[in-house]
């Protein structure tokens, strides 16, 4: 017979105390557990040679750090997480599995815990006085994945649910002692309890019976004889709707508990994370905490109303843009107007259904949801491409269009000299950070200049100035000039200096969609005036500036130069006079 593998278990402590705690807990598991002191300097080389199925981690503001380099590391970042923390923490991790636990917890409930994020299993309690249907389900619940908890009785089901917290309970209603409405209402009034969803399971079938599960707050409502497609089926619907939120966060600032549940209620079951507050001053706090991605908020309310949290909420620069919903029964175009003032982007006047306010929240989510994409895209694409796609987009057939036109401009290639003995010192970490860095600082020259930055070339900025001929070449000689200065700067206190050369051309080019009509394309620019400032670049002293003859005619009046005479590029048949600039006069 084959031997089971024992897993592999990381155990991340913060002091001896932890330690021992886990080896109390898991002394009967029969798992292969090792312990790792919170070290993030040390810790990741042994989690990388242990190669752990599962990380248990304190969490804490403090260990960020630590939790950062695990999911940084592509053998570690897929592994499942389980948490552990002495206050409750709002945890959200993309791409991994993980579960957190509050401790003080007894050995009973940690272990199923840690049995469900280790082995993937889901445990229910079933409740019924026939050992004949408890056979029945066993198997039926085994079979698909479900650790399995028994009652004969409600009595002894919430004795069960002192110790042991199940992710769902499957009871019948006729039973001896309690029976399962009491036990509903039971479950449902302690708070450590209350969020278990309950499905009936009773042979029982009238709508007088049928009706009152709502009543005691069941989720679900089950006929015998068990067919076991249909109760995988409703359980697994349930425990799908419980699953953790993953979708925006929304805060439903409301002073009436019915609405406000209404509302609640409503958005968790498309997903939503939900927050709530009682007035306005209650919500402008929680708003600062969680920072949502929509508010719903009533007008009337007392303390602080709907207008005076939109305008609270508009002074604080992290909230200003959140998207707000009035719900209100004040309906006077005043009102509107009012709210309008204060950003409110959408209004729902009183009564309302809740499918009305949900189509509202999907809009605005959608809506801000674009704009966000937008403003990332336009950190992956020259400006020049960006407007160029809105301007695309606003007309129907434009896709397929491949186009190109002629202007002058002037053109800046800017490059590291000498940079590979850098590269080899650095890791690939550190080599990302220090040009990220490098071109911040470079590129805030370009933009203070009106420069359209077109491309990253690895360590090359290209970028376009295409402003009347005249100013766009002093643009370009201007930003060269003090991005020079810059890297002044830059390199103090650095070990390594950066050394970097600057070529800049005038002339005319074609900018216009260069690439696949099927598929990706750019929207650059090409011509010989591009290939002579990459290649005066190439040509241009450590740390300075060059410019083409065309360049320096156009500039000539603000610049003091160094004539380098005549000069052979790469790629071209005739010399080119350039010219190195010694100083910019003031203008």
């Amino acid at each position: 017979m084959k031997k089971n593998l024992k897993k592999r278990v990381a155990v991340i402590f913060e002091n001896e105390l932890l330690k021992n705690f886990f080896e109390n807990m898991f002394e009967k598991i029969e798992e292969d557990f090792r312990y790792f002191p919170d070290s993030p300097a040390e810790i990741i080389p042994e989690l990388l040679n242990y190669n752990p199925l599962l990380i248990i981690i304190y969490y804490n503001d403090l260990n960020d750090e630590l939790l950062t380099k695990i999911k940084s590391e592509t053998l570690l970042a897929p592994v499942p997480i389980l948490f552990y923390a002495f206050k409750n923490v709002d945890i959200t991790l993309e791409d991994v599995k993980y579960t957190y636990i509050k401790l003080p917890i007894n050995k009973e409930q940690f272990l199923i815990e840690f049995d469900k994020i280790l082995n993937d299993k889901r445990y229910i309690l079933i409740i019924d006085d026939s050992k004949i249907i408890h056979k029945q389900l066993l198997e039926i619940l085994i079979n698909n994945n479900y650790r399995v908890l028994q009652a004969y009785n409600g009595q002894e089901a919430l004795e069960i649910l002192e110790k042991q917290k199940p992710d769902i309970i499957l009871t019948d209603i006729e039973m001896p002692i309690m029976n399962g409405y009491e036990l509903c209402k039971a479950v449902k009034q302690n708070p450590s309890t209350e969020k278990i969803p309950i499905v009936i399971l009773s042979s029982l079938t009238t709508g007088v019976d049928i009706d009152r599960r709502f009543d005691v707050g069941a989720n679900d409502y089950l006929t015998k004889p068990v067919n076991a497609e249909e109760l995988i089926s409703r359980l697994d619907a349930i425990l799908k709707e419980n699953i953790k939120s993953t979708r925006e966060k929304i805060l439903v600032i409301d002073d009436s508990k019915t609405i406000r549940n209404m509302v609640i209620q409503g958005l968790e079951q498309q997903g939503f994370k939900v927050y709530y507050a009682v007035n306005g001053k209650d919500g402008l706090q929680k708003a600062l905490e969680c920072n949502p991605d929509l508010i719903t908020t009533d007008y009337d309310m007392p303390i602080m109303n709907g207008w005076e949290l939109c305008q609270e909420l508009r002074k604080h620069e992290k909230l200003k843009e959140i998207p707000t919903i009035m719900l209100t029964s004040r309906d006077a175009a005043r009102d509107r107007a009012k709210q309008a003032a204060a950003g409110v982007k959408a209004y729902l006047t009183k009564p309302f259904s809740v499918d009305k306010l949900l189509v509202i929240v999907e809009r605005l989510i959608a809506e801000s949801k674009m704009e966000r994409e937008r403003e990332i895209l336009r950190n992956y694409v020259s400006d020049a491409a960006y407007q160029e796609a809105v301007k695309r987009g606003q007309k129907m057939n434009a896709k397929s269009e491949m186009r190109a036109k002629q202007i002058f401009a002037t053109v800046m290639f800017t490059d590291i000299a000498q940079f590979t003995p850098t590269c080899e010192k650095l890791n690939p970490q550190q080599l990302v950070e220090l040009l990220n860095e490098y071109f911040d600082a470079m590129c805030r020259v370009i933009l203070k200049y009106s420069g359209n930055i077109d491309k990253f070339i690895g360590d090359a900025i290209m970028a376009v100035f295409a402003k009347e001929i005249e100013l766009g070449a002093l643009n370009a000689v201007k930003a060269g000039f003090e991005i020079i200065e810059t890297l002044k700067e830059f390199n103090k206190n650095r070990e390594t200096p950066i050394n970097m050369r600057i070529g800049i051309n005038s002339g005319n080019l074609y900018i216009g969609d260069i690439g696949s009509k099927l598929s990706r394309r750019d929207f650059t620019v090409i011509g010989d005036t591009v290939n002579v400032a990459q290649r005066l670049e190439s040509n241009c002293p450590i740390n300075g500036v060059l410019l083409s003859e065309s360049t320096y005619k156009l500039v000539k009046d603000y610049v003091k130069v160094e004539n380098k005479g005549q000069l052979s590029l790469k790629g071209k048949t005739k010399k080119i006079e350039a010219y190195s600039v010694l100083d910019v006069i003031a203008i």
